[in-house]
């Protein structure tokens, strides 16, 4: 938050409930800027800050990033040309990044649309010493999803 301790909001009509979530729901900020004589709970909140350690682990993380984010797009490079192939025959679709995009290269999916089928090409690749998994279930699908989710309009 500007001039907080350590995120940064680009909204200043935001800052005062970011600063009042992250102290736990309460209104400690203003107490200890002298504003008011004891804090108390005025909304929800949570420990949303890093201990020590972990927050020493992302700040190297974070001076490092370029080099990070290279490695991982030499990787997803590599298996974006190495799935060229199978794409051309129609046993799989890879990721599609917009020409005015940009994407971190957290992971690679591949939509598997013929044979061998998913879990055959995810033991093909374990048999390459490669982990493939598939354990992302659609919104819609998820337990939460059906129970608090709405659906607008048509759905393929």
């Amino acid at each position: 938050m500007r001039g907080g301790r350590g995120a940064l909001i680009n909204d200043e009509r935001l800052v005062s409930r970011a600063r009042m979530l992250i102290d736990k729901g309460t209104d400690r900020e203003r107490f200890l800027r002298g504003e008011v004589d004891r804090y108390g709970w005025r909304d929800v909140g949570s420990s949303f800050t890093a201990g020590d350690v972990s927050a020493a682990f992302l700040w190297a993380q974070l001076e490092a990033v370029d080099d990070i984010t290279a490695s991982r797009r030499e990787v997803w490079d590599a298996y974006h040309s190495a799935f060229a192939a199978l794409e051309e025959h129609g046993r799989v679709r890879r990721p599609v990044v917009c020409s005015d995009g940009e994407h971190n290269a957290h992971l690679y999916g591949l939509h598997v649309t013929g044979p061998p089928g998913r879990d055959g090409v995810i033991d093909a690749l374990a048999a390459r010493g490669v982990q493939a998994v598939f354990h992302y279930v659609p919104l819609h699908l998820s337990e939460a999803g059906r129970r608090f989710g709405r659906a607008h309009g048509t759905w393929l």
